[in-house]
C-alpha cells in the first residue's frame, strides 16, 4: 500500500511555537541547534531570526516513530 505524503503549505514557526508543537522545552530546542548529539529538528536562519518549517517538524517526528522497544535509533542512521 502506497501512502502519499501530504504537503502542508510552508508555515514557519518561531522557537516557542515549534517547542509547543513538539511538546519539548524551548531550552531543549535551542540547545539542539548547538549540540548535534541531541539530533533536533532542522531549522532555518533568516538573519538573526530562527524559524522551524512545520513540514520539517512533521518529518522529524515521523522518523522517530517506533513499533516496539526492540527497534533502536541505529536503524535510522543515528536517529
Amino acid at each position: 500500500m502506497h501512502i502519499e505524503k501530504l504537503e502542508i503549505p510552508i508555515k514557519l514557526l518561531p522557537t516557542k511555537e515549534a517547542a509547543s508543537c513538539l511538546s519539548v522545552s524551548e531550552h531543549w530546542l535551542k540547545a539542539s541547534r548547538f549540540r548535534p548529539e541531541l539530533d533536533g529538528p532542522p531549522f532555518i536562519r533568516i538573519g538573526r531570526t530562527i524559524r522551524y518549517d512545520l513540514n520539517d517538524l512533521v518529518d522529524w517526528i515521523a522518523r522517530r516513530k517506533f513499533r516496539g522497544t526492540h527497534e533502536t535509533c541505529s536503524n535510522e542512521g543515528g536517529l
